[in-house]
């Protein structure tokens, strides 16, 4: 697996300090390396909420950025998505 941190493409060794690490990283890696796995880690590990999105083919704006739809009373409501939310609680 390839840590490489963003935009400065400094890359992330293994013994890494949290000084070293900056805030955008790319992972890249074979299907089932542990990507996803040391994220969410991470992220519960330094108080961060972790949200997975998956992109392929079917993936629509909907996801991102929400959609309305029924409540229990029948009443259509707005359904923020994943984006929304994150940009709300920054």
């Amino acid at each position: 697996m390839v840590l490489t941190a963003l935009p400065q493409w400094k890359t992330v060794t293994k013994g890494a300090t949290s000084t070293d690490i900056v805030n955008h990283l790319s992972l890249q890696g074979p299907t089932s390396a542990g990507k996803t796995s040391l994220v969410e880690y991470v992220a519960i590990q330094t108080g961060h909420r972790f949200v997975r999105l998956n992109n392929h083919e079917h993936t629509d704006l909907q996801e991102y950025l929400g959609r309305y739809v029924t409540d229990v009373s029948g009443k259509l409501v707005f359904m923020e998505g994943a984006l929304v939310q994150a940009v709300r609680q920054v």
